[in-house]
């Protein structure tokens, strides 16, 4: 059963046919992704003209548009912003001299891990620590959401962003430790 092109209006939650909130049950989002996946793929058309093999190519691209936004939190959170009519300006987005502060420390910390004696553990200790970091504003976003405090939801997504960025730099730091010793 394909989608109508009204269905493309809908917003990913209402596609996924799950409430417009922050929290969301991974399983659940991935079962439901596999079984768009299953009814809308470009495959079931076929045979259909050229008009319905490319409505469905289309399809299948916001569908996989929508799981990848809501199966990462970060970018969940900055789509409930945006569904929110959230908007924000210039002074919006800047973030406190203390945590830009926070970003330069963590990075010298980061570039810092290859010189220890044990990198491994440091990189392990710095990433338990971000991680407790990074589970605070998850545990804070919903809370500003659920007030209408868009300035301060969007900072946290801003922060969040930036975590994401170094939590990505902390896996291709352990990849070249684990190469090292390999």
């Amino acid at each position: 059963m394909l989608m109508k092109e009204a269905d493309l209006k809908k917003n990913y939650f209402e596609l996924f046919e799950l409430p417009l909130q922050f929290e969301v049950e991974e399983r659940e989002l991935a079962d439901r992704y596999k079984n768009l996946q299953r009814r809308l793929h470009p495959d079931t058309v076929a045979t259909a003209d050229d008009r319905q093999k490319r409505f469905a190519v289309q399809t299948a691209a916001y569908v996989n548009e929508a799981y990848r936004i809501l199966s990462n939190p970060v970018d969940r959170a900055g789509y409930l912003l945006q569904q929110a009519g959230y908007k924000p300006d210039a002074a919006d987005r800047q973030l406190t001299p203390e945590f830009l502060m926070r970003q330069i420390q963590l990075r010298e910390e980061l570039e810092a891990i290859p010189g220890t004696e044990n990198p491994r553990e440091c990189l392990l200790e710095l990433r338990e620590r971000i991680d407790r970091e990074i589970d605070a504003l998850y545990g804070s976003f919903p809370e500003r959401m659920r007030r209408g405090d868009y300035t301060a939801a969007g900072d946290i997504v801003r922060k969040l962003q930036f975590f994401q960025r170094l939590q990505d730099e902390m896996d291709e730091l352990q990849f070249e430790l684990e190469e090292e010793l390999d």
